[in-house]
């Protein structure tokens, strides 16, 4: 993918990034020239953690680790950057590894490579030239469009049903239609059947999904959306067990080591086993799922990294009590069951019945 849209700031940006990577490597050749062992010193940030230092050959390894060395992969990763930054380029994690699958072995062996050169050099990965695979989608309902801004002047139009691009980082996101409201969805296949309903409120959402933990540029996007459009309510819908409630916690709080951005006005829409426990619905429990050891292991730790007393933590209270619920009941429930309930009654089937009947305006005031 070339990416034609740049300005003299853009330029600027990217020389500063070529000399940062070539003196990590003229220092490199100047070692090996002298006879020195070969150490590439990646600074880290902030600035008072202490540089990571790798050396060829490694003291630790060992000639019968099939283990890639680190040394080779990041100088290997380094030259590719060089290259793709030169030519105003943009290749994807996948496509670099396979460019030398010997070396590299696994797929994770570039992700963390990649993100821990962004990280040392405070750049974003787009800056670098590398980006992950498109995986996530938003739905825009027809008759509507939206326009991604970056802050080069590029700018993107989505309409229908669309991959988030990787390879535009946006700082204003325009909402070309009428919108009543932003739903962040955990599953592809929910996200799919609120895609097709003719719903006339889900007719005015704009619908997300990172289809299970996001990604970067979903993260983005979404954060974009909530500094474009103050005003605009924002919702998220999760299956009620801790992995849910993680993915929706990593978009509302962000994350400060891989650059996502939080989401502070984020809600949680739901589902809760609370909801699937009423009367009205027969044999309810068979909706319920026994937690496993993972599970419990995670929702204990949700529980205990926050403080939730905390005022900034207030709003996630309903969240902190879905949690001990769950472990309570040792139970979790997935949304594809969610159906609607009103006063013991049953009055509909679906999660397209149950996110409708959600996002109406006295179910969320």
């Amino acid at each position: 993918m070339n990416n034609n849209n740049n300005n003299n700031n853009n330029i600027s940006n990217n020389q500063k990034i070529l000399i940062q990577i070539k003196a990590l490597l003229k220092s490199i050749a100047s070692q090996a020239k002298n006879g020195n062992q070969l150490t590439l010193t990646l600074p880290q940030i902030p600035s008072k953690s202490s540089s990571r230092v790798l050396r060829f050959p490694s003291p630790t390894s060992s000639s019968s680790s099939s283990a890639p060395p680190p040394f080779v992969v990041y100088v290997y990763i380094l030259y590719q950057m060089i290259q793709l930054i030169e030519s105003n380029s943009i290749t994807t994690k996948r496509d670099l590894y396979y460019r030398n699958v010997p070396l590299f072995g696994s797929q994770k062996t570039v992700d963390r490579a990649v993100d821990a050169i962004a990280k040392s050099l405070n750049v974003q990965r787009i800056d670098l030239g590398v980006v992950a695979a498109p995986k996530s989608c938003v739905y825009i309902p027809n008759g509507s469009s939206i326009t991604l801004f970056s802050a080069t002047g590029a700018f993107r139009d989505l309409v229908g049903d669309s991959l988030i691009p990787v390879d535009l980082v946006p700082v204003y996101i325009r909402l070309n239609g009428n919108f009543s409201s932003v739903l962040v969805v955990e599953k592809e296949a929910v996200y799919r059947q609120l895609c097709s309903t003719s719903s006339l409120s889900l007719q005015q959402t704009l619908i997300v999904t990172g289809k299970g933990f996001p990604d970067l540029s979903c993260r983005v996007f979404l954060a974009t959306i909530s500094v474009s459009h103050p005003t605009l309510p924002i919702y998220a819908l999760v299956d009620s067990d801790p992995h849910g409630i993680a993915i929706y916690l990593a978009y509302k709080s962000g994350n400060l080591s891989s650059q996502a951005p939080p989401v502070p006005r984020l809600e949680y829409l739901g589902v809760s086993l609370s909801e699937y426990s009423n009367k009205a619905l027969r044999k309810a429990e068979t909706h319920w799922i026994d937690l496993n050891h993972r599970d419990v292991t995670l929702a204990i730790s949700l529980i205990t990294s926050r403080n939730w007393s905390s005022s900034s933590c207030l709003e996630f209270n309903p969240v902190l009590r879905e949690l001990q619920m769950g472990l309570f009941l040792f139970k979790k429930a997935e949304m594809n069951n969610a159906t609607v309930v009103s006063n013991d009654e049953k009055i509909g089937n679906s999660i397209v019945d149950y996110v409708e009947f959600k996002l109406r305006p006295n179910q969320l005031s």
